[in-house]
């Protein structure tokens, strides 16, 4: 922007919506607006009450920079530079006028010079403005109807490189011309316009013309380079055997930089190809600033364009959901089911693929991975055990990230994955690798090199290969060593970008003419420091990647990753790369749009704990709206992982918010509170907030409701729901539809309103995804009603699988851990105790990666059942320790609480242990954990305990609260274990014929409804 010949520099704008408006007017007819379009346009979800005072404060902070008459409000006008002797010049318009009148006309020479006129995409920059993206959007469809009607077919291709036919006569063009160079580019701009696609290979023609330029793509047998390692090499060969059975398995490979792990596993790609497997690989550090998730979706994305033809099995929902993920955009996310979908689809993808020979998948560098990333992995893991797969992660040791040391832990441990640390070479190993790289070495050369290299392949490799020249040079010298400045300083700044780049992306950061980058990237691939790939090219090795970036001092790295974020807004990258290297580059200010764009995403697909660190890196930066939005995203994320700052952070967000904003974040906050056990806190932010017929409406009664409910009003509750749901007839988002169906779930328990309609609703879920995401929370009384009542257990079974069935084709995480959990609790009481262990623990697991607090708890409790009835009393103790704190931080606190400690009870060591035990709990329940209906699961062991230990009144005292309670659980299980209790109360009084009565009737009561084992045990007394 100039003024008066004057550039205007960006500094000049220290805040972003004056800036903003000025574009916005800009682009107007006649440069001005009604002032309710620009508020429409700019504050969206804000009144025009509200947005005023916004508006003219915009306008006067433009005005500073433009002049006095720079900005105008006059009436009901908004204006830029009105006055009619001002001249204003607008690129876009310009080029606008131009191409229409071309177009019109249909005017070849005019179409070029509106296309020599185009200057790329408009305000890149702002692309994730929605009143931006119109104006944009036609522009560039006007830009590329010129250039096909002015027969500009090199411009068309760089601007729509999806044009396959185009795009592949322009390549054949230039390569006849001996444009070698033009013509490899434009095959990667071809891929790269394909790449978000699941699947997407090459057009074939392209392919063949590419590979008579340069020869197919390969890295030569990794065997010819892999000296040693027979202990890994036999440990690998027997994974692979026993994956090739059905026992899927994950290795880590540790080992220090430049130890041969992308060796070895590329050995074990070639080993399992030549068996008929397939394969993916992905690496951490391919891009900077990469999105959660995208190492495993780019192995995926590799394995799908080794076989195309796997996706035809891949129901088409699976293959969107990864699609949608591999764009790294948050626009088609929605709810809090994203990321178990994606999950779902990876697994169900792995599986599909391993149901050949088997399936390798290798995910390099997971050191530096994200958290994201990490519970993907170990999701994947879990979820394929049974399938013919292998999933093969390389990492340093040293650092590490907390995400990784967390989930390696767990993969070790209970996954049972191998460890494979790799050692230095020997003396004997490093001369043969040097006779591999270099055979006719003299003897004395190869002891030196043994005796400087500690053993570490890549440094012997390099080392040989200096050593041909004649003169040993240290590792990263001898292979930047060669390349002269120019080049070297070239390749320091793509560098930044990451291991792997393209042409285009090697010219843009080059920051050279396009001939001399091309001298460049051949003298880079002619010593070995950079290699070609299908997509493009890499970096040969990490080290050599950080050797260029160790040679960049501070203060020119920063100016090379400001100039590396500019090249990537112009090239439309992710939101999370651009904001990476603006952090980087230390502009803070410049980088808020864009992480916080990419944090929202993270938000959207369940990356919690990546958007935190994403949003808290700006917080101190952002303004205006931009700072509410940010405070938001952090308050949201906090809550999601269940942070006990989240409640702070809310208020954060509210001393920034409008009016119009405090309403969902009151509603949220208040939300929280109720769940958290502050009942005082929600009290006091939901008071005076009503709903007013605005979008919110159904969250504040949500609130409202969730506050009436755990105060003990019930019917208050009961009529916040039904309002929240006439207000609402869609129930809003999954996460507004969860908590109602679950809070109305928990008002009908707490009524005692069970009846066979509660089972035809838990039965209508096969058929209803959306209810069987939350029917765990909502029905959990339901599901127990069903299980210790008549229904057979080979029902309930038949009803679990059926709904998982449907959950996993649903993309419903929560509905599959449901029903794991329900099938293995159908195997316990039915006494099939190996099934029920392995239903169990997939269902702890499977609650816990969804951050399904109640889910993992009562999967625990149930776990500990098992081990409990085996005997293993330690083992159950343990797993109710973990249970514990989870109910305690679920909306399902007060039915949860009472059924683990009453397993804690009966899995005491002794009486007298026992009795501690209920005492402890009857000292940690509160008011709030009261519930008639559950109290019979500890007022039941309770009883027993206290027969056992000679206190009969107390005994007495739960013996007749689990009577009350066993009214409610007519016809079930649980009024055969208070007969059970009974008994044992009978004999201690003396009265042993009635207490074998009442043992006998009890039994009875458990074979009618199948519960085998407390059958038995009445019998034996």
């Amino acid at each position: 922007m100039t003024v008066d010949t004057v550039a205007v520099p960006g500094t000049a704008w220290t805040r972003r919506q004056p800036i903003t408006l000025v574009k916005l007017l800009a682009l107007a007819p006649g440069r001005q607006l009604h002032r309710e379009q620009v508020i429409a346009a700019l504050w969206p979800n804000a009144t025009v009450e509200e947005a005023a005072p916004r508006l003219h404060k915009a306008a006067h902070y433009a005005r500073r920079v433009l002049g006095p008459d720079g900005v105008v409000l006059h009436r009901e006008l908004v204006s830029l530079f009105p006055n009619v002797g001002t001249e204003v010049r607008i690129d876009a318009v310009e080029f606008d006028d131009l191409a229409s009148e071309a177009l019109k006309n249909e005017d070849v020479t005019a179409a070029g010079r509106a296309v020599d006129a185009y200057d790329g995409d408009l305000l890149p920059e702002d692309r994730y403005e929605e009143w931006a993206q119109g104006h944009r959007d036609r522009l560039r469809r006007t830009y590329l109807e010129v250039c096909r009607l002015a027969g500009r077919w090199s411009d068309l291709v760089e601007a729509d490189p999806t044009d396959v036919r185009v795009g592949v006569a322009l390549m054949r063009e230039r390569a006849e011309s001996g444009d070698h160079h033009s013509a490899l580019r434009l095959f990667e701009r071809l891929g790269r316009a394909r790449q978000l696609e699941l699947g997407a290979v090459p057009d074939a023609e392209a392919l063949a013309l590419r590979d008579a330029l340069i020869g197919p793509t390969s890295q030569g047998a990794a065997s010819q380079f892999l000296v040693g390692r027979r202990r890994e090499r036999a440990a690998l060969e027997r994974v692979v055997e026993e994956a090739a059975t059905g026992r899927g398995r994950a290795v880590l490979i540790a080992g220090a930089a430049g130890m041969g792990k992308s060796t070895l596993a590329a050995w074990l790609r070639e080993r399992v190809v030549a068996d008929g497997w397939r394969t993916g690989q992905g690496v951490v550090s391919a891009v900077e600033g990469a999105w959660p998730f995208a190492p495993v979706l780019d192995a995926l994305a590799d394995l799908a364009r080794r076989h195309p033809t796997l996706l035809d099995g891949l129901n088409d929902r699976y293959r969107d959901d990864i699609d949608r993920a591999l764009s790294g955009d948050a626009g088609n996310w929605a709810g809090q089911n994203a990321s178990q979908r994606l999950f779902i689809a990876v697994a169900q993808l792995a599986r599909l693929a391993a149901a050949g020979p088997g399936l390798l998948l290798i995910v390099e560098d997971v050191h530096d991975a994200d958290d994201g990333t990490m519970r993907l992995l170990r999701y994947l893991v879990r979820s394929c055990r049974d399938e013919r797969l292998v999933l093969l992660l390389t990492h340093r040791r040293q650092p590490t990230t907390d995400a990784f040391e967390r989930i390696r832990n767990s993969l070790l441990g209970r996954s049972g994955a191998l460890d494979l640390a790799l050692p230095s070479l020997t003396q004997s190993e490093t001369a043969a690798l040097v006779a591999a790289q270099a055979p006719d070495l003299p003897d004395d050369v190869v002891e030196h090199i043994w005796s400087i290299s500690g053993g570490v392949p890549f440094t012997v490799t390099e080392l040989a290969r200096s050593a041909v020249d004649g003169e040993l040079r240290a590792p990263a010298e001898a292979v930047l060593g060669s390349l002269a400045p120019p080049t070297r300083a070239a390749l320091e700044r793509v560098a930044l970008m990451g291991s792997t780049f393209d042409t285009d992306g090697f010219i843009a950061m080059s920051d050279l003419p396009e001939e001399q980058a091309f001298d460049c990237l051949d003298a880079a691939l002619a010593v070995l420091v950079v290699e070609r790939t299908l997509r493009g090219f890499r970096f040969r090795h990490p080290l050599i990647r950080e050797a260029l970036l160790d040679a960049v001092p501070p203060h020119r790295r920063a100016a090379l990753h400001r100039s590396c974020a500019r090249r990537l807004i112009e090239f439309g990258a992710s939101p999370a790369r651009i904001g990476h290297h603006l952090l980087a580059a230390g502009d803070t200010v410049a980088a808020v749009p864009f992480v916080l764009r990419a944090a929202q995403t993270e938000v959207a697909v369940g990356a919690f704990r990546d958007a935190l660190s994403l949003v808290e890196s700006i917080l101190g930066a952002a303004r205006d709206e931009e700072l509410v939005a940010a405070r938001t995203v952090r308050a949201d994320a906090l809550a999601a992982i269940g942070d006990p700052a989240a409640l702070s952070a809310y208020r954060e967000a509210l001393a920034v918010a409008d009016q119009r904003q405090a309403r969902v974040l009151r509603a949220r906050m208040g939300q929280l509170a109720v769940l958290s056990g502050d009942t005082d806190t929600a009290a006091a932010v939901l008071h005076g907030l009503e709903p007013d017929g605005g979008p919110d409406d159904s969250a504040v009664l949500l609130a409202h409701g969730a506050l009436a409910y755990f105060t003990g009003d019930i019917d208050g509750a009961r009529a916040a729901v039904a309002d929240s749901l006439r207000a609402d007839p869609a129930q809003g988002s999954a996460l507004l539809q969860s908590n109602l169906v679950a809070l109305r779930g928990l008002i009908t328990h707490t009524r005692g309103e069970w009846n066979h309609t509660l089972r035809a609703e838990l039965m209508r879920t096969r058929d209803d995804p959306g209810l069987a995401t939350t029917v765990f929370d909502a029905h959990l009384c339901v599901a127990e009603y069903l299980l210790y009542g008549p229904t057979p257990y080979e029902d309930v079974i038949d009803l679990a699988q059926g709904l998982r069935r449907t959950a996993q084709s649903s993309g419903v995480l929560r509905a599959v851990a449901f029903a794991r959990a329900l099938a293995g609790e159908a195997e316990l009481l039915a006494g099939n105790l190996d099934t029920a262990e392995r239903e169990l623990s997939t269902a702890v697991d499977l609650h816990r990666e969804i951050g399904a607090t109640a889910g993992e708890a009562h999967s625990l409790q149930r776990l500990a059942e098992v081990h409990l009835t085996r005997g293993h009393l330690r083992t159950a103790t343990r797993l109710l320790r973990r249970a514990l704190p989870l109910a305690r931080s679920s909306v399902l606190a007060p039915h949860l609480i009472q059924r683990i400690y009453g397993t804690t009870v009966a899995a005491a060591d002794s009486p007298e242990t026992a009795r501690a035990a209920i005492n402890a709990a009857k000292a940690a329940m509160t008011q709030t954990d009261s519930c008639d209906f559950c109290a019979i699961m500890f007022e039941v062991p309770a009883a027993i305990t206290c027969v056992r230990v000679g206190d009969l009144d107390a005994a007495r005292e739960f013996l007749a609260a689990a009577e009350r309670s066993s009214t409610l659980w007519e016809g079930t299980a649980w009024q055969a274990a208070t007969l059970e209790a009974r008994a044992h109360l009978v004999a201690a009084e003396g009265d042993a014929e009635q207490a074998r009565q009442l043992r006998h009737r009890a039994a009875d009561l458990f074979d009618d409804v199948a519960h085998p084992l407390d059958a038995a045990r009445c019998r034996a007394g």
